[in-house]
């Protein structure tokens, strides 16, 4: 994923990849290039931890947070980082698809029960999801993470059990009036979970601790700052 990252990229991008935990002699002979740094942690933290290693290794500047099993497709940065310009983006996803071309991410939405999910998940790509506009929440699989924000904001909350940290960070920044923008003219094909099958871990993204913890921080104590109720939603054309 690093690989592919930068060569779909303008020169000049460097990247982290952040082993979280991997049983010893795991890169023993695999060749790295000389933009691409290891950070290694001494055992498994989970998603939230591994993100805030690698955000420790990177003091400046953008980040770009990508999964292991996300494969970008050209055009990508220029895309996005087009789209973080404006200071009231806290962050940008992007469109993600399955192996088999159909949509994986189409941006974050609400679903009947008032809990998370990914717009047009398992369906065909139509048009629809190369629009550029703010949703609730994108998948952590992919952020441009602008630096403003990750001054105001930190990392991600390490409290998590694998699982729901993305979706809490990004309700983080709509209520502080940051809004998350979807750009779906970037695209990146994401074989969803395959790293967690390899490792056989286990995912508690609706885990009842994860959930109560969400509820905690979100909708029972916390207080909207500048009183905006729910998630930001600030509609952006096409730049140009």
């Amino acid at each position: 994923a690093a690989k592919t990252a930068l060569a779909t990229a303008p020169p000049g991008l460097k990247a982290v990849i952040v082993d979280d935990g991997s049983p010893p002699g795991t890169w023993e002979g695999v060749p790295l290039p000389f933009e691409i740094r290891l950070a290694r942690r001494k055992e498994n933290g989970g998603f939230a931890k591994a993100v805030n290693t690698g955000l420790r290794e990177i003091p400046e500047g953008d980040v770009v947070l990508l999964n292991s099993d996300v494969v970008l497709s050209p055009g990508w940065y220029e895309r996005v980082r087009e789209t973080a310009a404006r200071d009231w983006v806290g962050l940008v996803g992007i469109r993600l698809l399955y192996p088999d071309g159909k949509i994986q991410h189409g941006g974050g939405t609400l679903n009947a029960f008032g809990w998370f999910g990914h717009a047009g998940e398992g369906g065909p790509p139509w048009a629809i999801f190369t629009a550029v506009h703010g949703v609730p929440f994108v998948t952590g699989a992919f952020w441009y993470w602008p630096r403003r924000t990750i001054e105001e904001f930190g990392g991600l909350d390490e409290g998590y059990e694998m699982g729901v940290e993305d979706i809490d960070y990004c309700w983080t920044l709509n209520r502080a009036g940051k809004v998350v923008m979807y750009d779906g003219r970037a695209c990146g094909i994401h074989e969803c979970g395959a790293t967690r099958r390899r490792a056989n871990q286990r995912v508690g993204y609706e885990s009842p601790e994860n959930i109560q913890r969400f509820a905690d921080k979100h909708i029972l104590n916390a207080k909207p700052k500048g009183g905006v109720p729910t998630p930001a939603m600030r509609s952006a054309p096409l730049p140009g």
